[in-house]
């Protein structure tokens, strides 16, 4: 429906009616006495005044409305006998028209506006996700990160992450002039760590990490956190089989996916309408631990997007334990990796106690 300037149009050369203690009074232009024969309403800037309601030969009262429509012309006129049914009817007839105005023109923003795209029904939009998730056999990236430790004590450094898709993560400390003071490196049945500033070595199984953070959390949930992905405990990875192993909740903005494991940890990932990943968060109920992970500031990797900016915050009880925030750069997926982990035979083996206490003196 077209309604630029007609409502205007109608607005300013409509009739108003003023109901007095003897009488009716309208507004119109100079050229709105006579109701027959009238010519289209004045141009812009046309003056304006009151006159009495006139009756016509018939003992009726005559109101004109007028206006003019992009491409012709369109004159209204209502006959009104005196009797108040049909100006009731009148003025009715004039608010009807008004409403269906406005009507037409909100439905047709709502239907064109570009920045709330209708949401996907979940089984096509889990398929979608599926396709959008960040896809990659290798992944390096230069990496600034800032830890808080539950101490409250805060360090940051530069570091290189490098990812073996479901193999290894080895990670690359570099504090000062690009030299190497710690290298971990995790794989699904290990950790170990180099701890060069002090001569020290740690091999432990994965297991450990588990013990530590009185959490069950395993490898692929790891490396799931760090990459951006959906995942189930226990899978290496997802197909469009496991969609119906996850609660489905529509949002404002897309949809909430929710999902526990036999030991009782309880997964929540957020996906937006564009059917990416911006929150995943793990909770245990038994120990009141919660894991949030947020992901932010989304770029063109091998035209893929990707996080730039993941936010890591662990509670205790709702209270603050302790974060990671990783800002990534220089990111390249699928070329070929350097990974080798020398162990020198003169460090002496540590506790994971031990490493954890020397990263936060950095």
């Amino acid at each position: 429906m077209k309604t630029p300037n007609l409502i205007k149009r109608l607005t300013r050369h409509m009739i108003v009616m003023q109901s007095e203690t003897h009488g009716l009074q309208i507004r119109a232009s100079k050229k709105s006495k006579k109701h027959q024969n009238l010519p289209l309403p004045p141009p812009e800037g046309d003056s304006v005044r009151s006159v009495p309601l006139r009756r016509g030969s018939g003992g009726g009262l005559y109101i004109i409305c007028t206006a003019r429509a992009d491409l012709q012309s369109v004159r209204l006129s209502l006959r009104l006998g005196s009797n108040l049914v049909s100006l009731i009817h009148a003025g009715f007839t004039c608010l009807l028209i008004l409403f269906v105005f406005f009507s037409c023109r909100a439905s047709k923003e709502i239907l064109t506006n570009p920045e709330i795209p209708a949401l996907k029904a979940e089984k096509e939009f889990y398929t979608a996700f599926l396709n959008k998730s960040f896809h990659y056999q290798t992944f390096s990236a230069r990496v600034q990160f800032d830890i808080v430790m539950a101490s409250g004590n805060e360090m940051s450094s530069r570091a290189q992450l490098k990812i073996l898709k479901n193999e290894r993560l080895q990670i690359s400390v570099q504090p000062v002039l690009g030299i190497e003071a710690f290298r971990a490196e995790l794989t699904p049945d290990s950790i170990k760590i180099v701890d060069r500033l002090n001569r020290r070595i740690l091999l432990e199984p994965f297991d450990k990490i588990q013990e530590v953070a009185q959490i069950d959390f395993d490898f692929y949930k790891l490396q799931a956190l760090f990459t951006n992905q959906l995942f189930l405990s226990g899978e290496i990875s997802l197909s469009e089989n496991a969609f119906n192993r996850f609660r489905w909740e529509p949002t404002r903005s897309g949809y909430l996916l929710s999902t526990e494991d036999r030991s009782g940890l309880q997964y929540a990932f957020t996906a937006d309408s564009n059917e990416k990943l911006s929150v995943t968060e793990i909770r245990d109920i038994s120990t009141q631990l919660i894991i949030k992970c947020m992901y932010e500031n989304f770029r063109s990797v091998d035209r893929q997007l990707f996080p730039m900016n993941i936010n890591m915050s662990l509670f205790a009880e709702n209270k603050p334990q302790g974060s990671l925030a990783l800002n990534f750069s220089r990111v390249e997926i699928d070329a070929p990796l350097e990974m080798s982990f020398p162990i020198p035979a003169n460090y002496r083996r540590a506790s994971l106690q031990e490493i954890l206490s020397s990263i936060e003196q950095l």
